[in-house]
């Protein structure tokens, strides 16, 4: 099982350039959906959340929704965003954050609103 720490924070994803991930090394990012990319059960995104992820990818990055959310929450939100995805996640521990983790390449980086 992976252990995760916090490492940076940010006042939103938005702040997070592909840039800076790629000059950390990172592969692939592990997100959160709730507070993070949207309002609590919102089904849409926050401004600006849409380009932010397309720059991600384009730039090589995996990107992975990591929920404790159900698959009805997470599938429209991923599938609006053309990302993959991982429901009942049971972060921050538990078999969804490791499979995400083999997903997302060597060095991922994991980003939420939560620290347990």
């Amino acid at each position: 099982m992976a252990f995760l720490w916090p490492t940076y924070t940010a006042q939103s994803v938005l702040d997070i350039t592909p840039e800076f991930l790629k000059s950390q090394g990172i592969t692939g990012l592990l997100v959160d959906i709730d507070n993070t990319l949207a309002l609590h059960d919102c089904p849409e995104p926050y401004e600006g959340v849409a380009e932010w992820v397309t720059r991600v990818k384009e730039e090589g990055i995996a990107f992975i929704l990591l929920s404790n959310n159900s698959p009805e929450r997470t599938k429209p939100f991923a599938d609006r965003l053309g990302v993959a995805f991982l429901s009942h996640a049971a972060k921050p521990l538990g078999k969804g954050v490791d499979e995400a983790i083999g997903m997302a390449g060597s060095n991922p980086m994991m980003i939420g609103d939560q620290i347990f």
